[in-house]
């Protein structure tokens, strides 16, 4: 089996983070409360998402982590014909705020967030299978199911970095 852990989901990094220092602020002033912000923190900090492979059956799973267990089902490859890797830019207008409170000039700016996503080509169809935030993580998917279902796999992500050396 083949688990490629996302690592913590960065929803629950700031709540946890806010749960761990209320519970160090009630530490001296009641330790009972301190330690139930401190389980809390705690149970957000284990919350994390991936994919297991199973290798010998030929079947995936997404999950959640949550304080060690898995939630997720299995599913099976079925009919793969390919394989792909594909970068995915995302673009969200924000609100960008000055100090004062007033916001800037346009008012407005854009963010980008990236992922890496796992294309599989079943029966002319093509569906995502997993949105990976590192391209480690997707060039992993990508290799393992490749080689383990005997299918053509292409990395779109690759190619384009290769064409971009050659035309410098």
């Amino acid at each position: 089996m083949v688990d490629i852990n996302e690592g913590r989901t960065g929803a629950n990094g700031v709540p946890a983070a806010i749960a761990g220092f209320i519970g160090l602020l009630f530490l001296v002033y009641s330790p009972l409360i301190a330690f139930l912000f401190f389980g809390i923190c705690g149970f957000l900090a284990t919350i994390s998402e991936g994919m297991i492979i199973d290798t010998k059956l030929k079947r995936y799973k997404k999950y959640y982590r949550l304080a060690g267990l898995r939630t997720g089902n299995w599913n099976y490859f079925k009919n793969v014909e390919a394989i792909e890797l594909k970068r995915n830019i995302d673009s969200v207008r924000v609100t960008r705020w000055l100090p004062s409170g007033k916001s800037n000039e346009s008012g407005y700016a854009t963010e980008k967030s990236s992922t890496f996503n796992i294309l599989l080509k079943e029966n002319g169809d093509t569906e995502i299978l997993y949105e990976f935030y590192k391209y480690k993580h997707a060039l992993l998917a990508l290799n393992t199911i490749s080689s383990l279902l005997q299918v053509e796999k292409r990395d779109y992500f690759e190619e384009a970095l290769i064409a971009s050396e050659n035309r410098s």
